[in-house]
């Protein structure tokens, strides 16, 4: 009997259809079990034998079929063309034998050595099949593993961005302290009950607009910082945290500054320096805030996913 699990191995159309033709073969072989001999006249074996020849046009149109087949491998293809043409010689053998009105015991060997060269016919297309397979195979794995790598990118960029706006936030901060002890050494000397000199509130009042204005900057710094991003960033929700109480440092640190720019019209001074205490204290506070920012790496996704994808490239 035919192996069904060869013949399940692939799916080719002609394989399916011959399988089914030499199966009804079968019946004569059958047919003789325990017998030296049939005939092929006999009402009983009639139809049988009849059936079988109508077989032989389709067997042939299926061996046809499969000399087309165009295998990778130029030594399976000669492979094949020998097992189909020594399966046609045995075939032609086996329809000669059941024209006669007797037909004798060797058509069973016949029918063996049929068998075994279309289970041969099977390996060698299933085996093409089988590497055919894994091409596909390797090919989705390609396509599967470019879209993998688009997308590690893509996680890579936005990665890349949000330590960026960590980076421009901390320059931020950093300007604004800077800015401030500028502030504080102007106005280091001035004492309660003393004179502002004109000169020296002009430039007080113009690094409080200047402060002011990096404050501006540094909540738009923490705004981009708090803004959704497409990926999980490692670390991102700490970053959060610390970038909300920076804003809500910001907004006190622009009240301070008001009040700062107010007190320059007391004649004599008068709330100056107490100010000038809260603002340094104020700056203090920034400071340390920006020191709570966790520290940062890069994944490097993209890289991960090429070393993964030939990774998989090589067990395959």
């Amino acid at each position: 009997m035919l192996h069904d699990e060869t013949y399940r191995s692939h799916s080719e159309k002609e394989i399916c259809d011959l399988k089914r033709s030499i199966e009804i073969l079968k019946k004569i072989p059958d047919k003789l079990n325990g017998k030296n001999y049939i005939y092929t006249d006999d009402p009983e074996n009639k139809d049988i034998v009849e059936a079988c020849k109508r077989e032989r046009s389709k067997i042939l149109e299926e061996l046809a079929e499969l000399r087309k087949r165009n295998l990778a491998n130029p030594e399976d293809f000669q492979k094949l063309i020998s097992i189909l043409e020594e399966l046609e010689n045995l075939l032609n053998g086996f329809f000669t034998m059941i024209s006669e009105v007797e037909v004798e015991q060797s058509v069973v060997e016949y029918y063996k050595n049929i068998e075994l060269e279309f289970e041969k016919l099977c390996k060698i297309v299933g085996n093409n099949d089988y590497q055919r397979m894994l091409m596909l195979q390797a090919e989705t794995n390609f396509q599967y593993d470019k879209s993998e790598i688009t997308l590690a990118a893509e996680k890579d960029r936005v990665e890349d961005q949000f330590i960026g706006t960590i980076f421009h936030a901390k320059q931020a901060v950093e300007a604004v302290l800077k800015a401030v002890i500028g502030i504080a050494e102007q106005a280091f000397d001035l004492k309660r009950g003393g004179r502002l000199k004109r000169h020296t509130r002009l430039i007080l009042i113009e690094k409080i607009k200047h402060v002011n204005f990096l404050l501006d900057s540094m909540n738009s710094a923490t705004d981009s910082i708090l803004r959704p991003i497409d990926y999980h960033v490692e670390k991102a929700e700490e970053c959060h945290e610390v970038a909300r109480r920076i804003k809500d440092a910001t907004l006190q640190f622009t009240s301070t500054l008001n009040k700062l720019e107010a007190s320059l019209n007391d004649d004599p001074i008068d709330r100056i320096p107490e100010v000038l205490q809260e603002i340094n204290s104020k700056n203090n506070v920034l400071g340390d805030l920006i020191g709570t920012f966790p520290q940062l790496h890069k994944s490097n996704y993209k890289l991960q996913a090429i070393e993964k994808s030939m990774r998989n490239l090589t067990n395959n």
